[in-house]
């Protein structure tokens, strides 16, 4: 029950925001339109090569990273079959190893497949929800294996990098403005 209790208020911590300014800075404002602090959230890169994931980012997540590589998209439903067809090793560890190209089984791989199945288990024992959370840990365990075989991806260099999506708003380079619409300032002279 207390494990229970320390992953609900692990899960549910409030995320320490940037500071904004008091007085809104008009350059800003009519640059770039404001984004929220979710959506600031789900830009970060848990998994990118400078960012150290913390505890929970590591052995208990509940979701592959959103801006997870190309490489580890593409092999999350066959990795995630082939986990709960072979249950334990075989498949939550090997499933995702096997279906990720360019993943290379290392010693950090494995120790988070088992420390993540461990944790899990040992959750599902505690908390009296074991016979429904039992169904889910193939899942837990194989996305775990997904998280750190794209840390070790991004690592590598292998990830091909996307460029961001241009603000709305904002004319791509070579388009011209369309009628009816502002434009922009070299466009204007």
């Amino acid at each position: 029950m207390l494990a229970a209790l320390c992953v609900a208020i692990t899960m549910t911590a409030p995320a320490t925001l940037t500071e904004r300014p008091s007085a809104p800075i008009l350059t800003e404002t009519l640059a770039s339109p404001s984004t929220t602090a979710s959506q600031q959230l789900l830009q970060a890169d848990p998994n990118a090569p400078d960012h150290e994931p913390s505890f929970v980012e590591k052995y208990l997540s509940f979701q592959v990273a959103n801006t997870g590589s190309k490489q580890v998209k593409d092999g999350l439903i066959l990795g995630h079959v082939l986990g709960y067809l072979f249950y334990g090793v075989c498949g939550t560890l090997w499933g995702p190893v096997v279906a990720t190209k360019d993943a290379e089984f290392t010693g950090d791989v494995a120790i988070t497949w088992f420390l993540s199945s461990l944790l899990w288990g040992l959750i599902s024992g505690f908390t009296g929800i074991g016979a429904v959370l039992i169904f889910a840990l193939p899942y837990l365990g194989a996305t775990a294996v997904f998280n750190e075989l794209d840390r070790g991806i991004k690592k590598k260099g292998l990830a091909p990098v996307d460029k961001p999506p241009p603000t709305p708003g904002t004319p791509t380079p070579g388009t011209p403005p369309q009628p009816g619409e502002t434009p922009p300032p070299s466009y204007a002279y």
